[in-house]
């Protein structure tokens, strides 16, 4: 399946995206693809609730490492569900990239080095 959700405003301002896109392409299909080619077949689990995850996440950031105008979010679920959703600037819209597990070590060092912050979805307007 491939359908769309909306980025809040609030996203955009916390990791500072200038972008006009304001959609996510999420395709199951090519997502389930890629996990499993990337070795993060434990995670396809969670492909039907990122559209879930995307519009409440416990945590907003961005890598550093990552040049193109692009965000993650991170859920606690059973597992750290982190989503990376990078931009398409050809066609204007944001797709979700991969989705991964990350260790409760490495979801603390995040949040100590500032690469994630906490999301408030109450706040967001």
């Amino acid at each position: 399946m491939k359908y769309n959700v909306k980025i809040s405003q609030k996203i955009k301002e916390i990791v500072g995206l200038e972008t006009s896109a304001t959609d996510i392409l999420i395709h199951e299909e090519n997502l389930e693809k890629h996990m499993l080619k990337s070795r993060h077949r434990k995670m396809i689990k969670y492909i039907p609730d990122v559209a879930d995850i995307l519009n409440a996440p416990d945590y907003i950031g961005q890598n550093k490492n990552v040049e193109s105008e692009s965000f993650e979010v991170i859920k606690v679920l059973a597992d750290n569900v982190l989503v990376a959703v990078k931009l398409d600037k050809k066609n204007d819209y944001f797709f979700v990239a991969s989705v991964y597990d990350i260790t409760d070590s490495k979801l603390n060092h995040m949040k100590r080095n500032g690469r994630i912050k906490a999301f408030d979805k109450i706040e967001d307007k």
